[in-house]
């Protein structure tokens, strides 16, 4: 048996700016990125370049599946958020649970995230209606 991890073996989870957990229980996908730059200087008198690095924050992407009316409401808790209607101070957070066949855990804790567009998309009569959400944070935390 291979001991890799398999998406079957993750699940991504979100709370919202009231502390509940949403129920974006059907996510086909997702993907954390640490975002980075690299920076270059070319100096007269040297052979090469010079190379640096600043780091870019943290960019989440997911699709979900629109298995229950309930991620409506997480699409108005956002624009809430973002029209300054809901508590400001609230923030949206996920929670990556990976467990790997070993028997080990490690969590993503992404704090304080940021959506950006909130698609609906109906792809024809054969196919699940879904979202591929996105958005960004400043930083994310491993834990286990």
């Amino acid at each position: 048996m291979s001991l890799r991890l398999k998406g079957l073996e993750c699940t991504l989870r979100f709370t919202g700016p009231d502390g509940g957990e949403d129920s974006l229980v059907k996510i086909k996908d997702f993907e954390i990125t640490a975002k980075g730059e690299i920076l270059k200087e070319d100096y007269t008198g040297a052979v090469s370049p010079e190379f640096d690095s600043v780091d870019d924050g943290i960019e989440l992407k997911f699709t979900v599946h629109h298995n229950d009316p309930e991620v409506l409401d997480f699409f108005v808790r956002v624009r809430e958020k973002r029209m300054r209607r809901a508590d400001a101070a609230g923030k949206f957070s996920a929670v990556a649970i990976l467990r790997w066949p070993s028997g080990r855990t490690r969590k993503i804790l992404v704090p304080d995230i940021e959506f950006g567009d909130l698609p609906f998309k109906v792809g024809g009569r054969k196919t699940y209606t879904e979202s591929a959400v996105s958005g960004n944070a400043s930083n994310y935390k491993v834990i286990g």
